[in-house]
Parts: C-alpha cells; structure tokens; sequence
C-alpha cells in the first residue's frame, strides 16, 4: 500500500497493495524503495546483483546510459537482461527526486522505449514463464515514468489483455501509481477512456483484480467510477470492499461507513486473541495492519460528514482501538482519528480527499 513522492497525510497503500507482501512476494510490489518493489519480480538467480546494486548503484547509475541499458533489455541473454533491468531501475530511482526538467522519469524517448517493448511482447502470440516475468516488470518500472500519454495506453492494454496474473497485477498498479502522481498536480488527466478499462476488469473473477481495480477507480472522479465503487461495497471479497470504501472516501463520500464500521468492530474485538509470539511479519498481521490503519484515516476524511450520533457510535469503538491495539503506529492513528471524531464540525466541508503517490499488494 510508502514515502517517496507522497503526501504524508492521507491512505498510503490500497488494501489490495498489501496482503500478498510476507505470504507470496511475487503477487505484489513490496513497501519501501521503488527498486525494492520493481525486484520482486525476477528469479532469486538475480538477488546477489539486485543486493549490489542496491548498496552501490546510487553512485553508479548516474553514469549509466539508459539506451545501452534498454538494447541490453531487449538482446541480452536472461541473466544479462535482468542485470540491465536492475541498473536501469537504479538509474530511474536516482533521478526521481529530481525536479529540473531532466529526470529520465520525463524522457519522451525512454518512454517510448520501454513502451514498445512491453507492447512488442503483448502483441507476441505465446510467451514462456521468463517473458512473462520481463513483461512484469516492464509494467511496474513504467510507473516511474511521467509521460501519461505515452505509458497509459500500453499499461491498459496489459492491465485489461494480459494472459499473465503478475501482468496485468502489476499494469493496474502502475496506472493506479500515475493517476494519483497526476492528480498531485495542477494538471488531470482525461481519464474516461481508462476508467471503461478499470470498469471492465473490477468485473473479473480474480479478487486480486478486482482490488487493485476498485484501488484505481478510487482515483478517478468519473462518475462512473464512483458508481462502481458503490457496486464494488458488496463485493464478496473483503479488500475489495475496502478498497471501494477507501475510493468513496476519497471523493468525500460516506458510502462506504458500513464496510469501516465492520473492519473497526473487528479490530476492537480482536485484542485478546493478539498472541505476544505471533510474528511481527506474518501476512496476516500485516495486511490487518494496513487494512486498519487505511479504514482509521478514511473515517478522519469523512467525519465532517457523519451526523453526531454516528460519531458518538464510531468514537466509542476507535477508543478501544486505541487503548488496547499491541501496534503503538496503531494506536497513535486511533488517537488521532479519535480526536477528529470528537471535535470535528458537523457539515463542514472539506475538499475531496487527496489520493496518495503510493504503490499499490492486497491488504
């Protein structure tokens, strides 16, 4: 579901961003650096380079020529292309942060590039388990590209036709990572065409799909996004629903109460079954983490418009949260959200929430 480039206010990773991170890694970007998350990926025959490159590679890459780097991508033997995929990642991650118009994120020409090549293998009429893996992290490394125009069109074509899970995984969340960038910025993006395809795929069987698609659709102020957020909070799967309430508040709608009531209820009558030698990390744990801590701040979104009554209800169960939740990040949240409850105005109006830059791994 965090840090670079986001706000440090506001829900930093979808519930579909964070339930597969310690259970089944290759499912879904991992939190931290955008290498870490681009290197899920590829076969653990690349860790040993991944781990240099990561040590060293901020010093290196700032040498490295992006257009070696991509004949490379596309000729090179499968461990020549995987070393080429983890300098080019470094090479993006070390310029993110620049702000002077020359970061590669900006560069027409490598966006092109690496483009056409995922369309290049999407055209393809089969691929093996290796090229489904390069098409993979070609989805995900687009996401660290600021050319809308020219890295949307390819990501919704494997977001929606993909044969390959991790594919159209990791399509989804790179347009979810690029609509929530944009929308950080004074211009929007005509995203009608996109919201069809979004739509479209929030109808698949697989609940991971329809996760990280109800994530996305929360970032699109269409209204037919936001009626299918509504559909989407009775979606049989619970992330889902979450992920559908977590877009309704993000426009400033209470729909999606029920779903953070249910999820707030569970946390508080969860306590005593908490055992003190469950591992901090288990998949489990930490997708309840997050699904808790995503419902916490969206109740802090739409107190303003829950009349006093409902506050009073919701003030009592984040109050348990609060006082009795093992993870003190937790209960910092819980209190915050609990002083939001009992001082807001009723009726106030705030503007629609702000969706994070994040990456968005059930949870």
């Amino acid at each position: 579901m965090l840090g670079e480039n986001q706000p440090s206010n506001g829900l930093r990773e979808s519930a579909a961003q964070a339930s597969h991170t310690t259970a089944d890694a290759a499912r879904c970007p991992l939190p931290g650096s955008p290498v870490t998350r681009l290197f899920v990926f590829p076969a653990v025959t690349v860790a040993a380079v991944v781990a240099v490159w990561l040590l060293f590679g901020a010093i290196a890459t700032e040498r490295q020529d992006w257009r070696t780097l991509i004949s490379q991508l596309q000729t090179g033997s499968q461990r020549e292309r995987w070393v080429a995929a983890t300098k080019l990642a470094q090479l993006l991650s070390a310029q993110a942060k620049r702000d002077d118009g020359a970061s590669l994120a900006k560069n027409r020409d490598l966006a092109v590039a690496l483009t056409s090549m995922l369309e290049d293998q999407l055209q393809a009429p089969s691929s093996s388990d290796a090229e489904a893996k390069h098409q993979a992290f070609l989805a995900r490394a687009l996401s660290l590209l600021d050319v809308p125009d020219v890295v949307l069109p390819v990501l919704r074509h494997a977001a929606t036709d993909s044969p390959h899970r991790d594919v159209r995984k990791n399509a989804l969340s790179s347009i979810a990572l690029i609509i929530g960038r944009t929308n950080q910025q004074t211009t929007r993006l005509d995203s009608e065409l996109l919201t069809e395809d979004l739509v479209r795929v929030s109808h698949e069987a697989d609940p991971l799909l329809r996760q990280l698609s109800a994530y996305a659709l929360g970032l699109c102020p269409e209204p037919t996004a936001q009626r299918r957020l509504t559909e989407l909070l009775d979606d049989p799967d619970r992330n889902a629903r979450l992920n559908a309430a977590i877009g309704l508040a993000r426009q400033g709608r209470t729909d999606g109460l029920p779903v953070f009531r249910a999820e707030l209820e569970l946390a508080a009558s969860r306590q005593s079954r908490t055992l003190p030698g469950q591992a901090a990390l288990s998949a489990d744990r930490f997708e309840r983490f997050v699904r808790l801590r995503n419902t916490l701040k969206a109740l802090t979104v739409i107190a303003p418009r829950l009349d006093g009554t409902t506050r009073r209800e919701l003030a009592t169960i984040v109050r348990r949260i609060a006082e009795t939740f093992p993870a003190p990040s937790i209960r910092a949240i819980a209190i915050a959200a609990l002083r939001t409850l009992q001082t807001v105005n009723t009726g106030s109006h705030e503007s629609a929430y702000r969706p994070p830059v994040s990456e968005g791994s059930r949870g």
